[in-house]
């Protein structure tokens, strides 16, 4: 099935990619809409058989964030809390559209309906803990952030 995304994140992996975005659908007006998933945005995460889902460098490598991809799904594989998983045609992944970086374009692809990020405020998920996320994957806004500094143990 043909499937659209706003590419939101394209890492290195393993010497590949790891990619993801948010799925939206073309419109007649070729304009897009947000796909939603309960009352958030619906994440996918492209997939391979290379080691932990990666996507060769030779595919995604030139993926740049904020560009929207239309791309064949031939299988949704969700994995544990990885449910954004799918596998995809190779040659299927095309680039077709652009969004600005505009506050206005990007503030409507963040959840504001969770009062934590999987189910905890610490910096870690304990391992008991993490067979209750179903997702890995969530788009916030950081307002007013502080950075600070911990020399514990002479570490910065």
């Amino acid at each position: 099935m043909k499937k659209y995304f706003i590419c939101l994140a394209n890492s290195k992996k393993f010497r590949e990619r790891c990619v993801a975005g948010i799925e939206v659908t073309k419109n007649n007006t070729g304009s897009f809409s947000i796909v939603e998933k309960g009352n958030r945005p619906k994440w996918i995460r492209p997939v391979t058989e290379y080691v932990h889902g990666a996507v060769p460098e030779n595919i995604a490598g030139e993926m740049h964030l904020l560009d929207v991809y239309k791309i064949k799904i031939t299988e949704e594989c969700p994995e544990g809390y990885q449910s954004e998983n799918v596998k995809f045609k190779r040659n299927s992944l095309k680039r077709i559209s652009r969004i600005s970086h505009k506050s206005t374009n990007l503030d409507v692809l963040i959840e504001t309906s969770r009062d934590t990020i999987f189910t905890n405020r610490g910096k870690a998920v304990p391992k008991e803990k993490i067979k209750d996320v179903s997702y890995s994957l969530v788009l916030i806004k950081a307002v007013n952030p502080e950075v600070y500094q911990n020399n514990e143990f002479g570490k910065n």
